[in-house]
Order: structure tokens, then C-alpha cells, then sequence
């Protein structure tokens, strides 16, 4: 594939409130609507009571590679095995722009990084996703 796992996530995030990684769990997008920049806030949390396959990720990575839903499936699981090897070798695995896993008392904890983003909407894109500072 060209990206990483999730890179494709982050991409899907910017265009909905879930987006959930097979037999893993789902990213949320959890909000706070704001008057003083015109937008939401919003910070991302990460659900393992979420897991069932919806195949919005599979389906999106497959459009993106020109590659089968089988395909993409087999990209997710391979890529899972890999963040559970480097989870139980170094004790955590960071996600960029989104946030950390790490073993603690062993489970898989998700920390979300401290930047939160501000969501914008104008007429044309439906969603843009920046960085802020948080001032945390």
C-alpha cells in the first residue's frame, strides 16, 4: 500500500465521526462547538467496544490503492500483528497526528496527544481539519 494503516484513518477522520479498524477497535471524533473561531473542537478518542468490520476502511484503502477489499483486509491485519509485535517489544506504539498506544497492566491503553483540532466548515470542503494549540 502507499501510506500507512493510519494514515488512512486520519485521512477518513477529516470526512467522518468513526472511523473503526477491524477486530481493533474505532476511532471517535468527540466534540465542543466553539463561538470565538466560527468551528469544533474536537478531540480523538479511541472505543474497543467498536470492532465490527463496516468496511469503510478497507473500502476506502482499496479505492486509494487500485487494489481488492481482500487486499486491503489482509494490509489492516498485517499491520495490526505488527503493532501488537512492537507494543509487547517496546511497550507502546504512536500514531502520528492522532495519539499512542501503550501497554499497561496488560491491556492496550490509547493516550490521545495534546493538541486537540479545530474543524471549520466553509463551502468548499465539507471538513478541514488544523492542528491548535491547546495551551495543555
Amino acid at each position: 500500500m502507499k501510506k500507512e494503516l493510519f494514515n488512512y484513518v486520519h485521512e477518513l477522520l477529516s470526512k467522518k465521526e468513526h472511523i473503526i479498524v477491524p477486530n481493533f477497535g474505532a476511532f471517535v471524533l468527540q466534540k465542543t462547538t466553539t463561538f470565538l473561531n466560527d468551528g469544533e473542537y474536537i478531540s480523538i478518542i479511541f472505543s474497543t467496544q467498536r470492532q465490527n468490520d463496516d468496511k469503510v476502511l478497507s473500502t476506502y484503502i482499496a479505492e486509494k490503492n487500485a487494489c481488492s477489499i481482500d487486499e486491503a483486509d489482509e494490509f489492516i491485519e498485517l499491520t495490526l500483528e505488527a503493532i501488537y509485535s512492537q507494543i509487547e517489544d517496546k511497550g507502546s506504539y504512536k500514531i502520528e497526528g492522532i495519539g499512542e498506544f501503550k501497554a499497561i497492566n496488560e491491556r492496550i491503553v490509547f493516550k490521545p496527544f495534546e493538541e486537540q483540532f479545530l474543524i471549520k466548515r466553509d463551502e468548499k470542503e465539507d471538513h478541514a481539519m488544523m492542528p491548535i494549540v491547546t495551551g495543555k
